[in-house]
C-alpha cells in the first residue's frame, strides 16, 4: 500500500512496555510504504528491533509547569466550551480544578502536537494516504481528534485498552474528550467488548467507528509431562503491585487440605515482591506440602521454554481489574486453563466450565481456595475437556496472525 503511517506510543520501541506492538509492527510495516513511531518514551534504552521502513521520533507527553500555565489560555476555545457542557450534562460531573484544568491540557496539547508534526512531517501530514494512529486512547488521540476538527484531512484512529477506557481506573476520575474521539476520528479499536460497550453507555454514544479488534499472542507449546512430585502445579504471571492482588494466591494455598501436594510458580517481580516472598516463606515453613518458585521476570524467550519444560494444570489471576490478560491468552495458546477473578473483560477470554473457572472479585481468600479444590477433584477427563476449551478459545479469538491480518485490513480500507 502506497501510504504512510504515524504511530504514536508511550515508549515503544524503547522499554519494554507495549509489547504487543512487537509483534504488531510486523503486519503494519507490510502494508504501509512507511512508518514514522512518535514515541514518548523518556527513556531512550532497550530499544526493540523494527522493520526496515520505521523510522523514530520521540517528543515529551507531558506539559513543563510554564506550558500548564500557558494552556489557561485555552479557555477561550470553543472546544473547551463543548466539552464542559459534555461533562455537565453526559457525565453529571462536578466542575473541579482536576476536570478543568484536564480539558485545558488537553487542547493545549493538541496544538502542540500540531506544531511538532508540521515541523517534523509536513509532507505526509496532511493527506488523503496517510493515517496517524494512536495506540492509546489518550492526550495523542485527543489531539489528533481535535486537529481533525481543525480541517485537517489525514486519517486517525486509536486503540483503547483498559485504564484509557473506564473512568474508574483512571487517577483522576475522568478522561477528557470522549465525544470528540468518537465524532472526529477515524475509527476506534477496542481490545474487549465490555471496553466498547462501557464506552457507549458513559458517553451516551453510537457509531460504526466504535469497533472491536482483539489483541492476539503467538501459540505456545505446553509439556504434556507432569511432574509426579506434585497433585497439581499452579502458574500466575504478572507484576506484583496492589491491583494484581498476588498475594492472594499465597493465602488461599495457605488454606489448602494438607493432603494435596501443591506447587506454585509465579512469574514477575514489582514493588511488592520482598513482602510476598516473606508471606511465602512463612506459608511454606509451617506447610510442607507446598511449594512456592518466585520466578522473578523473565524475558518472552524464557517464558515459552517454561511452558514447554514444565506441565501447568492451572493458571491463576486473581486481579482486582484487568483489560483481557495476555498472560490468560500466552496460558490458553499452550492448552492451560485459566481460574480468574471476572472483572472487567476478562469474562470474554476465560469462559467458566469451557476453559477455565471464574471467580467473584472478593477479600475472602477461601473463594479462590474453594476454587482450587474444585479443580482439583476434577476428573481427568474433565481437565483435559478444559485443556482443549482453553486452546479453542486462543485459537478462534486471541490468535495474533488472524487478529493483526484483520486490523491491518480494517486499517487501511477505511474510507
Amino acid at each position: 500500500m502506497n501510504a504512510s503511517l504515524i504511530l504514536f506510543t508511550s515508549e515503544f520501541p524503547y522499554g519494554k512496555g507495549e509489547a504487543y506492538l512487537e509483534s504488531e509492527i510486523k503486519y503494519l510495516a507490510a502494508a504501509f510504504s512507511k512508518i514514522v513511531i512518535v514515541s514518548n518514551a523518556e527513556q531512550r534504552s532497550d530499544g526493540r528491533s523494527l522493520p526496515g521502513n520505521v523510522e523514530v521520533l520521540t517528543r515529551p507527553y507531558g506539559l513543563s509547569p510554564l506550558q500548564k500555565l500557558m494552556s489557561l489560555g485555552m479557555v477561550f476555545k470553543r472546544d473547551f466550551w463543548r466539552e464542559l457542557h459534555f461533562v455537565r450534562n453526559q457525565y453529571k460531573l462536578p466542575i473541579n480544578t482536576t476536570v478543568f484544568n484536564t480539558i485545558l491540557q488537553s487542547i493545549f496539547k493538541s496544538y502542540q502536537l500540531e506544531r511538532f508534526l508540521n515541523d517534523n512531517l509536513n509532507p505526509v501530514l496532511d493527506t488523503l494516504n496517510t493515517i496517524c494512529y494512536s495506540y492509546w486512547a489518550d492526550d495523542n488521540a485527543v489531539s489528533l481528534a481535535l486537529m481533525n476538527s481543525r480541517g485537517y484531512s489525514f486519517k486517525s484512529i486509536c486503540r483503547s485498552h483498559r485504564w484509557d477506557v473506564y473512568f474508574e481506573k483512571n487517577g483522576s476520575g475522568y478522561l477528557p474528550f470522549r465525544k470528540a474521539l468518537a465524532d472526529n476520528l477515524s475509527a476506534i479499536y477496542f481490545m474487549a467488548q465490555n471496553g466498547l460497550d462501557y464506552f457507549k453507555l458513559k458517553t451516551g454514544l453510537t457509531s460504526d467507528k466504535m469497533q472491536l479488534a482483539r489483541l492476539g499472542t503467538y501459540p505456545l507449546v505446553g509439556c504434556e509431562l507432569r511432574d509426579k512430585n506434585f497433585d497439581f502445579h499452579l502458574l500466575s504471571c504478572s507484576f506484583v503491585i496492589d491491583r494484581k492482588r498476588v498475594h492472594k494466591i499465597a493465602e488461599a494455598l495457605q488454606l489448602m487440605h494438607t493432603g494435596i501436594r501443591v506447587k506454585w510458580t509465579h512469574i514477575g517481580s514489582g514493588p511488592g515482591i520482598d513482602d510476598l516472598r516473606q508471606l511465602c516463606q512463612d506459608i511454606c515453613s509451617v506447610s510442607p506440602n507446598i511449594q512456592i518458585e518466585l520466578a522473578g521476570t523473565m524475558p518472552n524467550a524464557a517464558v515459552q521454554d517454561f511452558y514447554r519444560n514444565k506441565y501447568v494444570d492451572l493458571f491463576v489471576n486473581v486481579s482486582e481489574s484487568e483489560g483481557v490478560p495476555v498472560s490468560i491468552m500466552e496460558a490458553m495458546s499452550a492448552g492451560v486453563p485459566c481460574l480468574a477473578t471476572d472483572v472487567d473483560g476478562v469474562s470474554e477470554i476465560v469462559r467458566d466450565g469451557t476453559n477455565g473457572f471464574l471467580l467473584p472479585l472478593s477479600d475472602d481468600s477461601t473463594v479462590i481456595t474453594s476454587a482450587l479444590i474444585k479443580f482439583h477433584e476434577l476428573t481427568p477427563n474433565e481437565k483435559v475437556t478444559l485443556r482443549k476449551g482453553a486452546f479453542k478459545t486462543w485459537e478462534q479469538d486471541y490468535n495474533a496472525d488472524k487478529n493483526y491480518e484483520a486490523f491491518v485490513r480494517s486499517i487501511t480500507t477505511i474510507a
